[in-house]
């Protein structure tokens, strides 16, 4: 039996690191396995195990995130991300192989370097402002703003229209994402949205974008009047029979000794209660305003000269009723006006000629079709209104 006797007093240092903290880096979304750092400690033992020293990570936030070997090969154990965690600490010790281990410590500081690994993205994906048509340049319509999660102090973002703009309605601030309008006037009755494409970008290396999506919707304003679709109507009514037409007569002298001229300068316009509506419906005059809502809401009302008081006009729908008798051959001058509901409100009038004519008699006999069977033929070519038959 042989006994071998050691003598622990013989491991007489200690291993030594250089630096008692060191700082490293190591690029963001690198694999698993990227080597970081290499530490190493010096024992002045002779050699053997008194003197080969071996690593181990005891300490720190970092724990689980690296790994050390016994070369002193520090690693990483998971994808680092500078955004969720930015540095790292390690408490890393050295020790040899002694019968009586002696050991160093080390602090480990590891910082993860940010690399352009995010889009800057929009707070909205599609943005719906509003703005009034006819505005003036630079009225402010949006302020589009984006963030990127990329931990960079210089990073700069870059907004730019890049669709939905060919007639350059709109302009974009490329510094603050200010959408604001060009001198180029809008009008909701020509296009009544805008779908704009926003390109966001940083300045990354290299540089990511994303894009995001403005619909601008013009809003109406009260800036077309309602438009007959004459300026003189040439109205052509049958005379009445029944009832007497001497009942009436008076009204009609009385009414015949104002103008047209005078007709114009006369304020008086009036119109039909749309819920008492007496006579019979003659004729129609209809305008049309090209605005939307009050501003394109149409009030219609008549004025008389011969005739004075003999028609009324429905206010929402244009048709000029009468309760009275009339006579072959009388003719009457009306004036018709369509107002909008704007504020201010818009109008525009028409001048309505009537003429009262005799109803024929009825005839006897019905018309007749010479032929009940006609055959007639045309070509695959010919135009839109060829005579037929």
């Amino acid at each position: 039996l042989v006994v071998e006797v050691v003598d622990v007093n013989e491991n007489l240092h200690a291993p030594e690191f250089e630096d008692f903290v060191i700082a490293s880096s190591v690029l963001e979304n690198q694999p698993v396995g990227t080597l970081v750092v290499t530490v190493k400690a010096t024992d002045a033992d002779p050699p053997g195990d008194d003197s080969r020293v071996g690593y181990s990570i005891r300490a720190g936030d970092g724990l689980g995130y690296f790994s050390i070997d016994d070369q002193g090969h520090i690693k990483t154990l998971a994808v680092l991300d500078a955004e969720t965690k930015a540095h790292y600490w390690l408490t890393v010790y050295a020790q040899d192989h002694g019968v009586a281990p002696l050991t160093a410590r080390l602090e480990v500081f590891i910082s993860v370097t940010n690399i352009n690994d995010n889009t800057p993205l929009s707070e909205e994906p599609v943005y719906y402002p509003h703005v009034p048509e006819n505005s003036p340049a630079n009225t402010p319509v949006l302020q589009v703003t984006a963030t990127d999660g990329d931990l960079d102090p210089s990073l700069v973002l870059t907004y730019r229209i890049t669709g939905g703009n060919p007639e350059s309605f709109f302009s974009m601030d490329s510094s603050t994402g200010v959408l604001t309008t060009t001198g180029r006037k809008l009008d909701r009755e020509n296009q009544a949205e805008h779908i704009l494409e926003i390109t966001i970008s940083d300045n990354g290396s290299p540089p990511l974008s994303s894009t995001s999506r403005v619909v601008v919707m013009v809003d109406d304003v009260n800036d077309n009047s309602p438009q007959f679709e004459q300026n003189f109507y040439h109205m052509v009514i049958p005379e009445t029979r029944n009832g007497d037409a001497n009942s009436n007569q008076n009204e009609v002298e009385s009414g015949e000794e104002l103008g047209f001229e005078a007709l114009l300068n006369n304020d008086s316009w009036e119109s039909l209660d749309a819920q008492n509506i007496t006579g019979i419906p003659l004729f129609r005059v209809l305008a049309v305003d090209r605005d939307t809502g009050a501003n394109g809401e149409i009030h219609y009302s008549i004025k008389s000269a011969r005739g004075k008081g003999r028609f009324g006009i429905h206010p929402q729908t244009g048709v000029v009723y009468s309760a009275y008798t009339f006579i072959a051959g009388q003719e009457f001058d009306l004036m018709v006006r369509a107002s909008d509901l704007g504020s201010p409100n818009k109008s525009s009038t028409a001048r309505v000629s009537v003429q009262v004519s005799a109803v024929p008699a009825t005839s006897e006999h019905a018309p007749v079709i010479k032929s009940s069977d006609q055959h007639v033929e045309v070509t695959e070519s010919d135009s839109v209104g060829f005579l037929v038959a």
